[in-house]
């Protein structure tokens, strides 16, 4: 695979499966043990672009970098995107892939993950998933959520209300209606996050959607929902997908791995990451401003 110049690492592995007949890039360990295979997990990823922007095949290649870390193959739904489809029928197109995991290996080695406006796509699919009965996954992992597409100042004066730029892509992803259907916080009712698996949120304080990270903390306390929140000062949004060039970065990491040991009952691990020349050459695009950063 090569995007845009640059090649995926050499210890991962992608492939292009089909889950209920939606497409999903995956990419998992090509150099983990057959001890660490046995005890993988599967990430089903929902990626942000307020539902108008973003490419599966692009962000496989940006999580690339979770699989050894996380002992995970993660895959990134190849869902439609607006204006040509629906809101509800994006969700749909999620939640589809998520029925047909559940059916084939069951929830509890599952994590739903996903950065932005994924995560209203995540709890859209957990609501839907809940009111017909199913097993839900193990756990939730979110960076820089946002789970308001109408984005107002409902909850609190988020960047995105005042940004003209997201006012006008707000248009394009559906009318008023639609938004608010795929908009967890907007849907009324503790009952409505009650039983969601246990969440971890990961949000900087230059998140557009700050608020939303906060008030989706808050709607799953209330419903009695495992928790755990982390906050970053001064961090820009989805600082995950480069946490190997900076310190506070790879503290994080092992937090995620952490959350899903526990929430998979797996053996809690400390993981170092592989020395790689892609490594090196990524930190030193993320770092050529900062003349007090190490780029060896």
């Amino acid at each position: 695979m090569n995007i845009e110049g640059l090649s995926s690492p050499d210890w991962a592995r992608e492939e292009l499966v089909s889950f209920g007949g939606v497409g999903v890039w995956r990419v998992s360990s090509a150099i983990a043990s057959p001890q660490d295979k046995a005890n993988e997990v599967s990430i089903l990823y929902a990626h942000g672009g307020r539902l108008v922007a973003g490419s599966a095949m692009r962000y496989m290649y940006l999580l690339s970098t979770w699989t050894y870390p996380l002992n995970a193959s993660v895959g990134v739904v190849d869902y439609p995107l607006a204006p040509e489809v629906s809101p509800e029928h994006i969700v749909e197109a999620f939640s589809q892939a998520c029925r047909s995991i559940l059916d084939e290996q069951g929830g509890e080695r599952l994590i739903l993950a996903g950065d932005g406006t994924g995560a209203a796509i995540i709890f859209s699919t957990l609501m839907k998933l809940k009111d017909e009965g199913r097993d839900l996954p193990a756990a939730v992992v979110l960076t820089s959520p946002s789970a308001d597409l109408l984005a107002d100042g409902s909850f609190g004066q988020d960047r995105l209300t005042s940004n003209e730029t997201w006012r006008a892509v707000r248009s394009l992803t559906g009318s008023e209606e639609s938004l608010r259907k795929v908009s967890p916080l907007r849907q009324e009712g503790v009952d409505k996050f009650s039983g969601m698996p246990e969440t971890l949120i990961l949000y900087g304080t230059r998140d557009l959607a700050v608020d939303q990270a906060k008030q989706l903390k808050k709607r799953l306390l209330e419903a009695n929902v495992r928790v755990e929140a982390i906050e970053r000062q001064n961090l820009w949004p989805n600082w995950l997908f480069c946490y190997y060039t900076f310190p506070e970065g790879w503290a994080d990491m092992q937090i995620v791995r952490d959350f899903i040991d526990g929430a998979t009952s797996r053996t809690p691990q400390h993981v170092s990451f592989p020395q790689h020349p892609f490594l090196k050459r990524m930190k030193r695009v993320w770092t050529r401003n900062d003349p007090q950063a190490e780029t060896s």
